[in-house]
């Protein structure tokens, strides 16, 4: 038990630590104070696994919530707030008019990306058998935790950026994330320029794709070294149930 809380732990921990050291890397193209603040509020977003009170949690279904998913609404929210904040450096504006519009533009699709991902887990609960006893705790957790990331993005984060900035926001240049975006600006528009090529390229890779099908294995479940141990015992035929019910304690307790 002990073994696997630990693995759970580190698992998170380490999520959670991958996620912010992106955040803060990216969120540098704005000064310092609100470099710190974006990320700030995402760690609020794992409090909606309290609400997972029907299902107890286990290695799986914990160990299956991709932390950067959770904060892409927020970070959808964020960046437009911020950029209307920062487009509007140094005039005179309604903060709360300014957060509300922006928030309006991005409130429809982050609810329908949030959609896509849930509905991804649907064919889940079609399944039977140990399988769907297996693996729909991990459905239940990672729609209830991307539904929990949806009501914090669209309702609490526009509201603490209300409060966070209202002195506004300074944007500064990110020279790593502005190399990307050169690189990838550059890219664009070949491909832009040579459809066919492009289209051909991309259908050549999806075609390499499909030649390793026979490889896949048709078993999707990690490995996993807890210590725990399963211990089958057989007993003789002529024994009865009632007796043989006595000596499962022993060898539990063996």
């Amino acid at each position: 038990m002990q073994l696997t809380i630990d693995t759970v732990e580190h698992n998170m921990l380490l999520g959670m630590a991958l996620v912010l050291l992106v955040l803060m890397a990216f969120w540098s193209a704005f000064e310092p104070r609100s470099s710190w603040r974006s990320p700030f509020p995402c760690p609020a977003l794992f409090v909606h696994f309290l609400a997972r009170a029907r299902n107890p949690a286990n290695l799986l279904s914990i160990g299956a919530i991709d932390f950067g998913i959770l904060i892409d609404g927020t970070l959808v929210m964020a960046e437009n707030i911020f950029r209307e904040l920062g487009a509007r450096e140094g005039q005179d504006y309604d903060l709360n008019e300014v957060i509300r519009s922006a928030a309006k533009d991005v409130d429809r699709p982050i609810f329908y990306s949030v959609a896509v991902i849930i509905a991804g887990y649907l064919p889940i609960y079609a399944l039977s058998g140990p399988s769907g006893k297996l693996f729909k705790p991990m459905a239940d957790t990672v729609a209830i935790a991307l539904v929990g990331a949806l009501i914090f993005t669209l309702t609490l984060v526009p509201v603490l950026y209300s409060f966070w900035f209202k002195k506004g926001v300074h944007e500064r240049v990110n020279k790593p994330f502005e190399w990307v975006r050169n690189k990838y600006s550059g890219q664009l528009e070949w491909c832009l320029d040579h459809p066919k090529a492009t289209m051909f390229v991309a259908t050549l890779i999806f075609a390499a794709t499909l030649l390793l099908v026979p490889f896949i294995g048709g078993e999707f479940m990690p490995h996993l070294d807890e210590g725990a141990l399963w211990v089958r015992a057989t007993m003789p035929y002529t024994v009865s149930f009632d007796t043989a019910s006595k000596f499962s304690p022993q060898v539990r307790d063996i």
